[in-house]
């Protein structure tokens, strides 16, 4: 209750901030039809990582276009990364991928502090 009494405009803004991402998620839904998929476009919204309301629907638009194919490769090879993970994923689970360790992410160590 002290920190909306003393920034009444903090819950406005959050509340604004969740209409605009349901309206993406609706808008994306409506164009993609049966292939929506709920965990692709959490990956799309969240990769732009802490990102203005109207660049985040900017790069949404250029997702819609680039699945549907109205954009061309070039454009889209960063956008649809999402989709490639998903084809390696199932790869490795049939046993044909095989992987690679130079092109993973570099990862802390692991230390126990037990």
């Amino acid at each position: 209750m002290t920190r909306y009494q003393s920034d009444p405009g903090q819950a406005t803004a959050y509340m604004l901030g969740k209409l605009a991402l349901v309206n993406m998620r609706d808008k994306v839904e409506k164009a993609l039809g049966e292939e929506f998929s709920l965990p692709e476009f959490h990956y799309q919204l969240l990769s732009q990582g802490s990102a203005p309301l109207s660049y985040l629907q900017n790069h949404m638009d250029k997702y819609i276009d680039c699945f549907n194919g109205t954009l061309k490769e070039p454009l889209c090879s960063d956008i649809l990364k999402y989709s490639e993970r998903e084809e390696e994923e199932e790869e490795s689970e049939s046993g044909n991928f095989v992987h690679e360790e130079e092109n993973l992410p570099p990862r802390p160590p692991q230390r126990s502090y037990v």
